[in-house]
């Protein structure tokens, strides 16, 4: 007897086993991840300014960078410098105006830490960081923030940061740093949107699907419902009350299971009561 299907609205884990999956896997279902949103760089434009001008043209002292898609833009924007022939002869000089090995750059976790530090080994140019602190110190951005506080000089050179951010961003880090007189050019490198590819991904698991199931959570429906409504679905989970409210409220699309908590468990627990009552 094949087992039952239930599609997640949500992208995988993509380290180590994905626990939604797991937990329906654990349950007797056959569970299918399909990405509803996507990352996508933004303001490339102005950061390859930024790096191309140099740390010094903006009296930069640092650079803040909190995730792998800041990473991401960072190397997209050495990459397409490194190809311009006109900007390596001006590497080739001794103008070091232009040079960011000498600034640090202030992550958040060892991860980022490499990423960053990955970006020279690939291009060995003075664009590229090489002055990586406070992977290993810091884990969250609060204590990256009080990490950068204790590292800055207190006097001498000015305290200006280049902070690269994403579309969403807690102001715990940018309020700790200029409480402490830290100034920031903040500069959003990525936003997330609705996945590009939704329509054909949900698509290619719906049609061989007869019993179809979906979990959606508050940042995925409005990018969903279009698709939704225009599909015979037997049953509709949500991840939350929040979620449901919103669904039957403003989508008026019918929901079946709500689960009391977003976590994998409570999920996958709601709908097998709703299926074995």
């Amino acid at each position: 007897m094949a087992l039952p299907n239930v599609i997640l609205l949500r992208s995988p884990s993509s380290s180590g086993p994905d626990p939604y999956e797991s937990e329906f896997s654990t349950r007797n279902y056959h569970p299918f991840s399909v990405s509803v949103l996507e990352t996508a760089l933004t303001n490339l434009g102005e950061l390859t300014a930024i790096v191309s001008d140099g740390p010094k043209s903006r009296n930069l002292v640092g650079v803040i960078i909190t995730s792998a898609r800041a990473c991401e833009a960072w190397k997209s924007v050495v990459g397409t410098l490194v190809g311009n022939p006109t900007l390596d002869s001006v590497h080739e000089t001794e103008d070091l105006d232009t040079d960011w090995t000498s600034v640090p750059f202030y992550v958040v976790g060892e991860s980022t830490a490499s990423s960053l530090l990955d970006i020279h080994k690939e291009y060995h140019t003075p664009l590229a960081p090489t002055d990586v602190r406070g992977g290993a110190e810091s884990g969250t951005s609060e204590r990256l923030a009080h990490f950068i506080l204790e590292d800055l000089p207190t006097t001498g050179e000015g305290r200006k940061l280049l902070y690269l951010t994403g579309d969403k961003n807690r102001d715990t880090l940018p309020k700790i740093l200029m409480d402490g007189g830290v100034t920031l050019e903040s500069l959003q490198v990525y936003g997330t949107r609705g996945s590009s590819t939704f329509e054909h991904d949900l698509a290619a698991f719906v049609t061989p699907i007869l019993r179809k199931r979906f979990q959606l959570s508050p940042s995925t429906e409005s990018s969903t419902s279009t698709s939704i409504s225009t599909l015979a679905i037997p049953r509709i989970a949500a991840i939350g009350p929040t979620t449901s409210t919103y669904l039957r409220d403003a989508l008026h699309i019918p929901v079946h299971v709500v689960s009391p908590r977003p976590k994998a468990e409570d999920l996958a627990q709601a709908i097998d009561a709703f299926d074995h009552p």
